[in-house]
């Protein structure tokens, strides 16, 4: 996506993932065994590889620096608002390839319908480089402060996995809690990102991007090492749910800071973001794992010093480019 980013538009790359979305939705409802079923599943990822980040570059380009953090907010909401909705209406649908073709679908041609109406044309990154595809990723490895923010970020998401793959499972097994009352957990931590990207765009606006980034980052650390180390059910939910409110608040932050890294390669850097992301998390999954294996949640607490060296990293070697920009759009 980096590459084709400064060869193709931005509003292209949108529809043909949003494209695949859709083809992956219908062969998933289709699909005759559990082996095509994988392969029709995957399709999706090329789609999230394609839609995240281009759908962040399109509102770097066409929102004012002002607007830019409510809207990349309202793209965050949108993304756990479905995450809300999504098990109750797939549970009450009931069927596995019904829930492909009601749930998944509709939605997935309706938002390539909107794409294809109400996003501009947009043309490549840079016109006056398109035949550098390398250009972009030049570029972003020789910003100190875009390097960091994707490293800092490493760090931050490896360290996130306790609170998102294994916090629910920490309260089953150490607390006894049943599956009912630890869906409402779920769901209770979800609102709150819903609400925080909802209305954390002025909190943005009004701080920094870079202050909250590293104070929101510091203690979301801080909350990691602690709530499944206190000895009372109420104060570690409470910590839960905290870590919950300033890991989103930290997410819609980065999310801003490094979209303003590089403005003409925007494209590159927010595919470079993405593989970063989705990296970190696969390699925190099996690392907790592993160590969870080996000994106990005390130990996968210590995942939370990674997060706050990540913050380190942000205070350290990132900069804020807004608070030297003048906005002129």
């Amino acid at each position: 996506m980096g590459v084709l980013s400064v060869k193709y538009g931005h509003k292209s790359l949108l529809l043909i993932g949003l494209a695949v979305l859709c083809l992956s939705a219908l062969s998933c409802f289709t699909a005759p065994n559990f082996i095509i079923l994988l392969i029709c599943y995957s399709l999706a990822g090329i789609s999230k590889a394609t839609v995240t980040p281009m759908s962040n570059t399109i509102v770097g380009r066409y929102f004012t620096l002002e607007q830019r953090p409510k809207v990349v907010g309202y793209l965050l909401a949108g993304m756990i608002g479905a995450s809300v909705i999504g098990p109750p209406i797939i549970s009450y649908i009931g069927d596995w390839r019904l829930s492909f073709l009601l749930f998944a679908l509709p939605p997935s041609i309706l938002t390539f319908f909107l794409a294809i109406i109400g996003v501009p044309s947009t043309q490549s990154s840079n016109m006056s480089t398109k035949h550098k595809y390398l250009e972009g990723y030049r570029q972003v490895f020789k910003n100190r402060s875009a390097v960091a923010c994707i490293v800092g970020n490493i760090f931050v998401i490896i360290g996130a996995v306790v609170l998102g793959s294994y916090g629910i499972t920490f309260y089953r097994q150490r607390w006894l809690l049943d599956t009912a009352f630890i869906s409402y957990l779920f769901t209770g931590l979800s609102l709150i990102y819903l609400v925080s990207f909802l209305f954390g765009g002025r909190i943005v606006n009004k701080f920094g991007r870079k202050t909250l980034t590293v104070v929101n980052a510091f203690l979301y650390g801080v909350l990691i090492l602690s709530f499944m180390n206190v000895p009372n059910l109420v104060l570690s939910l409470i910590l839960w749910l905290a870590a919950g409110l300033v890991g989103s608040l930290r997410l819609q932050a980065y999310s801003n800071l490094i979209l303003e890294q590089i403005p003409e390669y925007r494209g590159t850097m927010m595919s470079l973001n993405q593989l970063s992301w989705d990296l970190s998390w696969g390699m925190g999954n099996v690392l907790a794992g592993l160590i969870l294996i080996a000994f106990d949640y005390e130990y996968l607490s210590l995942f939370g010093i990674l997060i706050i060296i990540g913050a380190a990293i942000f205070h350290v070697f990132t900069t804020d480019p807004t608070k030297t920009q003048v906005n002129n759009t």
